[in-house]
C-alpha cells in the first residue's frame, strides 16, 4: 500500500511539475507577444514621424520652388562704375550685342531696372541714366542681358539691421541678420518680384547670403537711405 501511495505522490509531483512548466511557457508566451506588440507599435510610430517629417520638407522644399517659379523679377539694379573698356551689353547666348559708357566721375549712373535672371546674367527690362536725357532715348537697350558683377544693390546705412530671409517672404525663416552701418553693397544672384537675393559683405570680408526684403534695399546709390 505504501508503495503504491509513493508511486501517487511521484506521478503527482511530476503532473504538477510539468503543469507549471506549462503555465510558465504560456506566461512567457504572452510576455513575448506584449513585448512584440508593443515593438510593433513604438516601430509603427517612428515610421510615421518620420514619414510626416520626410513629407514637411518635401512641402517646404515645393514651397520655396513654387516661390521662385511663380514670381517674375521685377527689381531694380544700379551700375555706378564705368570701365574704360565699357559696359558689355549681351544677348541672352551671352554674345556682345552693345557697349556703352557714362560719366561716372561727374556722379552719373545707370539705374537698371531688371526682368530676368539665368547664371551669372540678368535680363534688362530697361536702362535710365538720371543725369542724361539723350540716353534715355536709346530703346535699343531694353531686352538685353547683362553680366551680374556689374550691377550693384544697396543697403541703408542707419542704426540696426536688416534681415536676411531663407525665402522671397516675410513669414519665412530669418537666417541672419547684418548691420548695415558696416558696409552696405550686395552683390546679386537672383530676384523674385522685387525681393533681392545677394551676397552681402562687411569690412571683414565676412559673407551673408539669403535673400533682401525689398524695404531694405535703397532707391538711390547717391543716399544712404
Amino acid at each position: 500500500m505504501n508503495k503504491i501511495k509513493g508511486h501517487f505522490l511521484i506521478m503527482a509531483f511530476i503532473l504538477l511539475t510539468f503543469q507549471s512548466c506549462n503555465s510558465k511557457k504560456k506566461t512567457d508566451e504572452l510576455t513575448n507577444s506584449k513585448t512584440i506588440d508593443s515593438l510593433k507599435s513604438t516601430t509603427t510610430t517612428i515610421m510615421d514621424s518620420l514619414k510626416v517629417n520626410h513629407k514637411e520638407e518635401n512641402t517646404k522644399m515645393a514651397t520655396s520652388e513654387t516661390i521662385l517659379n511663380d514670381c517674375k523679377c521685377d527689381a531694380v539694379a544700379y551700375i555706378t562704375k564705368s570701365p574704360t573698356a565699357g559696359i558689355k551689353l549681351l544677348d541672352k547666348e551671352g554674345n556682345l550685342v552693345k557697349t556703352i559708357s557714362f560719366d561716372a566721375e561727374n556722379e552719373e549712373f545707370l539705374k537698371v531696372f531688371l526682368q530676368d535672371y539665368k547664371n551669372d546674367l540678368f535680363h534688362i527690362k530697361s536702362l535710365s541714366n538720371p543725369f542724361n536725357a539723350n540716353f534715355n532715348k536709346d530703346d535699343s537697350l531694353s531686352n538685353l542681358w547683362i553680366k551680374s558683377d556689374l550691377l550693384e544693390v544697396f543697403l541703408p546705412d542707419r542704426i540696426g539691421k536688416v534681415n536676411v530671409y531663407s525665402d522671397a517672404n516675410e513669414k519665412s525663416e530669418i537666417l541672419n541678420k547684418v548691420s548695415t552701418g558696416q558696409s552696405y553693397d550686395l552683390k546679386l544672384i537672383k530676384c523674385c518680384n522685387n525681393w533681392i537675393y545677394g551676397v552681402y559683405s562687411d569690412k571683414s570680408d565676412n559673407k551673408v547670403e539669403g535673400w533682401f526684403h525689398p524695404s531694405d534695399i535703397c532707391s538711390s546709390p547717391l543716399t544712404n537711405c
